[in-house]
């Protein structure tokens, strides 16, 4: 009998694996985020936002072709800077 051995996925590069260029899945851009948000997670940044310290709510962009949504490196950038802005540390 073969030892069962547990399946492991490969990180990818999201941008290169990409047909459309920068554009990568929803689903690639929460493999390469810090933390791995999981997929629905990004997804929800985009479909109902987040708010950020100052209680401003920031939605991600993102793209859709057909059934897909895509964003972009500069989207995430964006998002996170918005997400971020307004912490305590800067309303001082």
């Amino acid at each position: 009998m073969t030892p069962v051995t547990p399946r492991t996925r490969t990180r990818t590069n999201a941008a290169e694996d990409s047909p459309f260029g920068d554009y990568m899945t929803l689903a690639q851009a929460a493999e390469i985020l810090p933390g791995r948000p999981h997929p629905s997670a990004v997804w929800r940044w985009v479909r109902h936002g987040q708010r950020n310290a100052a209680g401003e709510r920031v939605y991600l962009r993102a793209a859709r072709l057909g059934r897909h949504m895509f964003t972009k490196i500069e989207w995430l950038q964006d998002f996170a800077d918005a997400a971020a802005a307004g912490t305590p540390q800067e309303q001082r």
